[in-house]
């Protein structure tokens, strides 16, 4: 079995015919991994907007006309104990009522009352 070892005494010799070439940078360029790394720190570690709540896609949905407004309600949530609507919720519900897609009685159950 041959080795490719290099011996000590090799790499003390000189070699006359070498050839260097000259437009070759003195510094070695940055490491590739080092460069991933800051990509990586540059990025977010997660992504600041929170993903929307089933409330939120029930009411894109009404918007869009995909969904009633039974199903609004059961997405929101409003028949569970201590269901209380966040502000995002309660405007969501005024919006629809006031362009005809949630009639006061399911606006009224959205409120909590």
């Amino acid at each position: 079995m041959q080795s490719h070892a290099v011996q000590q005494a090799d790499l003390e010799t000189d070699v006359s015919d070498a050839v260097i070439e000259p437009d070759l940078p003195e510094e070695p360029e940055l490491d590739v991994d080092t460069d991933l790394d800051d990509q990586a720190q540059d990025q977010p570690l997660s992504d600041p907007t929170p993903p929307p709540t089933p409330a939120e896609r029930a009411f894109d949905l009404l918007d869009a006309g995909k969904l009633g407004e039974a199903d609004l309600l059961a997405a929101a949530g409003v028949t569970r104990d201590g269901y209380v609507p966040d502000e995002a919720i309660t405007h969501r519900a005024l919006d629809a009522v006031e362009h005809g897609r949630l009639i006061e009685a399911a606006l009224i159950k959205l409120l909590g009352n």
